[in-house]
């Protein structure tokens, strides 16, 4: 949750960082693959009524000056029939509209990015088509980008340098690549993404080996110990990609997701800084 950044914040104000623009000190010769890139799970899902599904307490904006730099950006394909039945593209969280549409969203990115704190910025953001597959999706999201500011998009699959993309959105494509796009064109995309799976998972991304952990249905409390210990994997992760006993194991670049809930069980707050005073005995310690 963007919200418990504070202590990070603190930290970077301690050594003369700001976080708002910590890239800036950066050389451009760098690549993204090699930095550690904080992110939010579900970055839009601010408009919850209740907490079940409450994943976020800040707005893109703030968690980008907050020092965030990977955004989970997910959308529906809706069809509008106040507008002759005309798709358009509006944020979900699950089946719980966030009353944002996607070219608002995007909007808000060029902004920062145009801003003196993000002009030497980039953030990489991961587009995912919640709820059920549609065919359109893809060709509506690359039509409103390049019929827009395709500029401000990075669309290779392979892992650029900070200098190649300081103001400017990288696109990790997790949708469809239907689009009547070059494959090579849509952005960084995994071949593979398994859902909800208990344990880390090998891929490829932009070139590069990769191990993943995203485990995020949690069905018990108590099952939060076991997924401390899981989401801790990827820091450990160069033994699962060893080739053999008599080589070295490979650095793979680790995408982590420190977050998870389910409803009604376990809210994502409460998986996340944990509940009540766990020193004493009462309540538990969150995953984070």
């Amino acid at each position: 949750r963007s919200k418990q950044l504070s202590r990070p914040h603190s930290r970077l104000r301690s050594i003369g960082v700001d976080a708002a623009s910590w890239m800036a000190a950066l050389p451009d010769h760098v690549h993204l693959d090699t930095l550690y890139l904080p992110g939010t799970h579900q970055s839009l899902a601010l408009n919850y009524p209740l907490a079940s599904s409450l994943c976020q307490t800040t707005s893109l904006t703030a968690q980008l000056r907050g020092g965030i730099r990977c955004l989970d950006l997910r959308f529906s394909l809706i069809r509008d029939d106040k507008k002759g039945g005309k798709l358009r593209l509006w944020a979900y969280h699950g089946p719980v509209p966030q009353g944002r549409e996607m070219g608002e969203v995007f909007q808000e990115l060029y902004d920062w990015l145009g801003s003196e704190d993000g002009k030497q910025e980039t953030v990489i953001v991961s587009v995912k088509q919640e709820n059920t597959g549609h065919h359109e999706f893809a060709a509506l999201v690359w039509e409103l980008i390049d019929s827009t500011r395709p500029y401000m998009w990075y669309d290779q699959n392979m892992w650029p340098t900070l200098g190649q993309v300081r103001g400017r959105c990288v696109m990790f494509c997790r949708f469809g690549f239907d689009s009547g796009r070059e494959s090579a064109l849509c952005g960084l995309h995994p071949p593979v993404w398994p859902n909800d799976k208990p344990y880390p998972w090998r891929t490829e991304i932009g070139g590069r080996a990769t191990v993943v952990q995203d485990w995020v249905s949690l069905h018990a409390r108590v099952v939060i110990i076991h997924a401390q210990v899981v989401k801790q994997l990827p820091l450990f992760a160069a033994a699962l990609l060893a080739k053999a006993d008599n080589e070295p194991p490979t650095v793979p670049f680790r995408i982590n997701f420190l977050s998870c809930g389910t409803f009604p069980t376990l809210y994502p707050s409460h998986a996340a800084k944990g509940f009540g005073t766990p020193r004493f005995g009462i309540g538990y310690r969150g995953v984070n």
